[in-house]
């Protein structure tokens, strides 16, 4: 499975290109998927922040970059240019679509290069006395063990993200750096593979066309034969 495979194109029609269009493709498709790990990279540690389960963000993790990888296998392979066309223009749907997901994940993806550790230790002494005064306060209750054991697991990812927000200078400056190495090596390569991706939409016209052409001769030749008996008779 080669890099621009990964991305949706067709390694038949790939393979009729030349070796610098071959590699352009190639670049485009590894950029693709870097894209797409950059937005599953910062769901699953916050899945692992909030369940402590690898598995569970593992699994998060691939499924968002299996829904970033289909959608752009699906607009390389139903997409490109009619038959009749001169000219190829490939959809931005997907680098939209990716611009849009960084935003949302932009502050999500500075979770770990922030330091919370005071921040989430005071919290929980917080809530922990707070707890202590609320069973002072009411002797009939029992105090709970489970109560210490969740709060000393709990992550408390709002009350990062919020903290965050109030430093916005700090994190904007994160989420320029995350946005930049998202989207930058994506724009990068699709400028190079211009040329090898009209390239590839006149090999993929071209096989549509034999296509087309070989399913009218075949049914020519079956109206023929159909109309073969009725010619000769008298």
């Amino acid at each position: 499975m080669t890099w621009s495979a990964l991305a949706g194109y067709d390694r038949s029609l790939v393979a009729r290109l030349s070796a610098r269009h071959r590699a352009e493709l190639g670049l485009l498709g590894g950029c693709w998927c870097w894209a797409a790990l950059s937005l599953a990279a910062p769901m699953a540690y916050v899945i692992a922040l909030l369940t402590h389960s690898a598995w569970l963000s593992l699994a998060v993790a691939l499924g968002e970059l299996g829904m970033v990888l289909q959608l752009v296998r699906l607009t390389v392979a139903g997409g490109g240019m009619p038959l009749d066309a001169t000219e190829h223009r490939p959809t931005r749907t997907p680098l939209l679509w990716v611009g849009v997901l960084g935003v949302l994940f932009a502050l999500p993806a500075q979770l770990p290069l922030w330091e919370h550790a005071k921040l989430v230790a005071d919290q929980r002494a917080t809530l922990l006395a707070l707890h202590q005064r609320a069973l002072a306060a009411t002797p009939e209750l029992a105090d709970d063990a489970r109560f210490a054991r969740q709060l000393a697991s709990c992550e408390f990812v709002i009350l990062r993200l919020q903290d965050m927000c109030r430093h916005p200078a700090h994190a904007g400056r994160y989420a320029l750096g995350y946005l930049t190495l998202l989207l930058a090596p994506l724009l990068f390569a699709r400028a190079q593979a211009r040329a090898a991706r009209r390239a590839y939409e006149r090999q993929k016209v071209a096989q549509a066309q034999r296509v087309v052409a070989r399913d009218a001769a075949s049914t020519q030749r079956m109206i023929g034969a159909l109309l073969a008996p009725h010619r000769a008779r008298p």
